[in-house]
C-alpha cells in the first residue's frame, strides 16, 4: 500500500470525483469520523472516564481492578457511576443536547451537501450534530442510531446517511 502526501491524496479524490464519465454512479469514498469532530463540545472520553470515576467515588462504588484499554475503562467507569440505561441516557443527554455544533460538524456538513464526495458518514459518536448542522442546511439525512433502523440505510440511495455505531445518546446501552 502506497502512503500519499496531502497534494497527491487530494488530487487522486478530485479526479475520483469528478471523473464519472458521464455514468450516474454512487460516490467513491464514505467518511468516517469519531470523536474529534465534536470535541470542542462534547468532552472525549479521557475527560468521561474521569468524571464517572468521581461519580462512582462519590457514590461510594469502587472497583477492585480497571482494564487496561481505553474503551475497556470507558465502559466499565461508565456502568459503574450509572448503571442503568436510562441513568447512562440521560448523562450523555446532559453533555449533548444544550452544547453548540461544532465547527468540524459544520464543516463536514458543507461537504456533504455538494454530494461530490460522499453521502454517506459513519461515526462513533453518540451526538447528533452531523443531522443537526445539515438540517441547518435544508439538508434531512436518514439516520441509524439504533438496530431498529439499520433498513434505514441503503448503499444504492442518494439521500445523505448517517450510521452512529454505537446509537446516538438518545438510544444508548
Amino acid at each position: 500500500m502506497n502512503t500519499l502526501g496531502l497534494d497527491a491524496a487530494i488530487s487522486e479524490i478530485k479526479q475520483a470525483c469528478d471523473d464519472t464519465g458521464g455514468e450516474a454512479r454512487r460516490p467513491p469514498y464514505f467518511f468516517l469520523v469519531g470523536a474529534g469532530i465534536s470535541a470542542e463540545s462534547v468532552p472525549l472520553a479521557g475527560e468521561i472516564i474521569e468524571r464517572c470515576k468521581a461519580q462512582s467515588r462519590k457514590l461510594h462504588r469502587h472497583s477492585d481492578s480497571e482494564p487496561s484499554h481505553v474503551l475497556d475503562q470507558y465502559s466499565h467507569w461508565f456502568e459503574l457511576a450509572y448503571p442503568h440505561p436510562r441513568e447512562r441516557q440521560a448523562y450523555l443527554r446532559s453533555l449533548i443536547e444544550t452544547k453548540p455544533i461544532s465547527l468540524a460538524n459544520l464543516r463536514l456538513a458543507h461537504l456533504l451537501t455538494g454530494r461530490k464526495l460522499t453521502n454517506l458518514v459513519v461515526t462513533s459518536n453518540f451526538d447528533d450534530y452531523l443531522a443537526r448542522a445539515l438540517r441547518l442546511f435544508g439538508k434531512s439525512p436518514a439516520v441509524c442510531d439504533h438496530p431498529g433502523t439499520v433498513a434505514r440505510i441503503d448503499l444504492d440511495r442518494d439521500d445523505l446517511q448517517i450510521v452512529h455505531v454505537h446509537g446516538s445518546y438518545l438510544f444508548y446501552d
